[in-house]
Parts: C-alpha cells; structure tokens; sequence
C-alpha cells in the first residue's frame, strides 16, 4: 500500500522511493533522536485528542453532532491513509478530517503540512466519502507553561485550511497516480545526480556508497550547497582528492580541499597567540547539556525550548596549575534549574576570570533564555555571557587546519587529532543526543535506584569529558 510518508519521499526522489517500497529490508533504522522525537509526537497526537472533549470547542468546528474517531484508517485503489483525527457525518458520508502536527511553526501548517492532509484526503475521497473541512492542529507557539496541568485549549492551535487543501486534490490526486504507476516499472537503472539528501539516501549508497570514500567525500565539504555540490556530482567527483584546482569553492572550502589533497596540517601560531590572549585566568571551562521537550518539564518554558539539567566546569586558576572539577546535574524532573544555578554561581564567582566554551551562541543562548525565566539569575548569567571566550574559534577561522578534522571544527572531530588519548568512544553515553535522553528516562521511568545511579554517574562522565577536552586543548594550543 502507499502511504503518506512513501509519497513524500517520491517528491523527492523517486528512484530511494521504488526501492523503499521494493527493498524495504534497505530502509534506514531510525536513529534515538528519531524515535525520541516520533514518541513525543505520539503524545501529542494523544493529547490532542483532550480537544474534542470540550463541547464548547466542537461547536466552534461545527461538529457537534458528528462522529469522532481517532486514528482512522482507510484504504482505496492501492492507498492508505490514518488520519489523526476525523469527524464524520453518516447521513452526507462528509468527513472531516484533523491532522495533528507537534510543531509551532506556522509557516509549515500553511505549506508542508498542508501537502499532507490533502494526500490523506484523496484517499478518503477514493473511498468514497466527501471532504468537509480539513484543519491542522498545531502547538501553540505562545503557549508557556505555568506548572499547572497542561490544559488542550491552550497547547493547541487548530486553524482551518479547507480552502487550501480543496485547491491541491486534484493536483495531488494526479500525482498520486504518478506514483502508483511508477512503482510497477522496473527498478530504475545505477545513475549519479545531485540530490540534497544523498547522505541517507538508499539509491544512493545502493549503487555508489562503496565508491564513497569514508570522511573524505565532496559532501564533507564544510558548508558545500547544491550549487558547487551539483557540477561535482554530474562529473562524478565524489573524493574530495578528485576535485580539480580550478574548480572554483569559497575560501574555507578551497583550504580544506589543499590540506586533504596535500595531507597538510596549518598552524598559524601566531594568530593563535593573539586569539588567546583574550583570556584572563582564573578560566572556567563550561558545557551545559540539554533536553528540549515538547511537553516542558518546569514552569517558563514553551514546547521545544532548551532546559538545561546538568553542567560540567573545570576550573584553571593558572598556567602551571592542576585543573579542579565541579559539576551537578538535577536528579528527578521536579527538581528546579534553581538549583543548579544557585551551585554555579557558587562555581564561578562573579568578579574575575573568563569562561570558556566550545560554540558560544549554545551557552549564551541558555543563560539568555534563564536571565529570563529566573529573573533573580539574570544579572549573574548576564555576566558569563560578557566573560565568554569561544575556543572553537581557532579552529572555525582557520588558524589551526588538520586534514583529520574532515574540515569540521566540532570538539568531537578536533579532540581525537589533538588528543587521541582522551575518546568518547570509551564512554557509555557518547554523544548530547544520547545524553539527553538517557537523562530523560532515567527521571520518568521508574528503575532501579542503583541502576539510576549508574546512569547520572554515566551522565556525569560524558559531560566530563566535554569540559577536560577543552582544557587539554586550550594547553596544546598555548604551546
């Protein structure tokens, strides 16, 4: 059967669309990002169904006398669709359909969004039914909650698209069949061309992933776009060592390529030196780690906004000194961020030494957004962020290139160069994705206290090594 999610994906490439609907043993698993992110939309989905309790809010859709049903299926000429939520008038056989979206990006509601309730409608009309109106339910993108019980009226925004959507069956409908004819065709042949998404992409690496040299393909260019991106694929250049020299890229670009091409390694020691001597001792290496929720787990927050639950700070009162270690991490969902932020400002006195952090727009954005929401912090955070060195720096203006860093300057692709002796690889928690979210389970789901334990230990070690990484780097980059 074709479903929503097969027909999207032949909008974007039909060839990964036949062979995700021929080989579906090729399709890609889900990474945890992915299904911690699908099961957050299933509690929407869920929620929202809270709306169509409310008698005052089905007399404003105008489906009072109509029956609700949730999770409908229908199939019909080799289509299926399961709409979130649909009403339905047995007397007319018109259906109403709702289909619910976690996400408070209006923009979307009005385009992408609107693409996908119209496929799942052309199924109903193959059914036979007759399409009354058609809403999306969204999030409400003021909504901040206020520690009281999330109540559906106020989560959600339910906007009326009726005329949008009547406007695309047809062309939808047409299209549909496109797709349906073209799934019986033969499997299209081996052929290279530009495609955004080559990356995950099962046609792709099916026929040309072998030929795709590991860390060292165009698509590792930093910050390449389809329009240096496109030439090099319709010349079947996939290594970066094939790129011609007068191939024309921006600065970056054409750098990263001469020190692949050439195995070079550019230090310039002295844009370096002048890069540090902004930093004033004592220095606090700070990482933040964070979970953003679409149900906030603590009053001022909106659906998706980033809460800090744990940092780690390692503390350099001088050149020659030993490094100190100060870190805390909250312990159960309704312990407040106060408290973590009360132990940091008892870390990092407010008077002296500057704080140092590897991608600043992550740390001074959280201590934006909680000068915000606890105002009594504001002018301590307020103050770190005037304190705030960027140690990625170096690496992101060029002052220190390495063939092995795949032209990222991320600390995940600089630490093992630099550093080899220190590896997330040896950790149980490697990566914020998998912090986040092992820090999530294990505050909502009852465990074993000693298993519990293991885990905030496990947490702690993770974000640990973030905060000493950026020490031992800051020493090799001093010498």
């Amino acid at each position: 059967m074709i479903n929503k999610s097969l027909y999207k994906l032949y909008l974007t490439c039909p060839e990964e669309a036949w062979l995700s609907y021929h080989e579906p043993t090729r399709n890609v698993t889900p990474s945890e990002e992915d299904l911690f992110r699908m099961r957050q939309g299933q509690e929407v989905d869920v929620f929202a169904q809270e709306l169509f309790k409310d008698k005052k809010i089905l007399r404003e859709l105008g489906i009072s006398n109509k029956e609700i049903l949730f999770q409908f299926r229908s199939e019909a000429d080799g289509f299926v669709a399961i709409a979130d939520i649909v009403a339905i008038d047995k007397a007319t056989n018109t259906i109403d359909v709702f289909e619910v979206k976690a996400s408070s990006d209006y923009n979307k509601v009005i385009g992408e969004y609107t693409d996908d309730v119209a496929f799942q409608c052309q199924v109903f009309e193959r059914q036979g039914f007759t399409i009354g109106k058609v809403f999306i339910i969204y999030l409400n993108p003021t909504f901040v909650y206020d520690g009281t019980p999330i109540k559906a009226s106020a989560f959600f925004r339910h906007p009326n698209i009726t005329s949008e959507v009547h406007k695309q069956l047809a062309e939808i409908k047409a299209k549909a069949e496109e797709l349906k004819h073209y799934l019986t065709l033969p499997e299209p042949e081996a052929h290279l061309k530009f495609c955004p998404n080559k990356r995950d992409c099962l046609f792709f690496y099916k026929y040309f992933g072998a030929s795709l040299p590991q860390n060292r393909s165009v698509f590792d260019l930093n910050g390449i776009r389809e329009a240096k991106l496109k030439p090099l694929i319709e010349a079947n250049i996939l290594d970066i060592l094939d790129i011609p020299n007068n191939f024309k890229l921006a600065d970056k670009q054409r750098q990263q390529v001469d020190i692949t091409q050439q195995n070079q390694i550019i230090i310039d020691e002295n844009k370096i030196k002048n890069e540090l001597s902004k930093v004033r001792y004592p220095l606090y290496f700070l990482d933040y780690e964070t979970i953003n929720l679409v149900f906030p787990l603590q009053a001022g927050y909106k659906p998706y906004a980033q809460m800090v639950f744990q940092y780690s700070l390692h503390i350099l009162t001088s050149s020659n000194a030993e490094s100190q270690h100060k870190e805390y991490i909250l312990k159960s969902k309704d312990e407040p961020v106060t408290n973590l932020l009360l132990r940091l400002q008892e870390d990092i006195p407010t008077d002296d030494g500057t704080i140092i952090v590897w991608n600043e727009s992550f740390e001074k954005g959280r201590n934006k957004e909680m000068a915000a929401i606890y105002p009594e912090f504001s002018h301590f955070l307020e103050q770190l962020n005037v304190r705030v060195f960027d140690l990625m720096l170096p690496f992101q203006k060029g002052m220190y290139q390495h063939p092995d860093f795949l032209g990222s300057y991320s600390i995940k692709n600089v630490l093992p160069v630099l550093a080899p002796q220190f590896s997330y690889k040896n950790l149980v928690i490697q990566n914020g994705t998998q912090a986040n979210t092992t820090w999530y389970h294990n505050i909502t789901i009852e465990t074993d206290p000693i298993q519990k334990t293991t885990t905030f230990k496990d947490l702690l070690a993770y974000c640990h090594l973030d905060t000493l990484a950026m020490v031992e780097i800051y020493r090799l980059l001093r010498i």
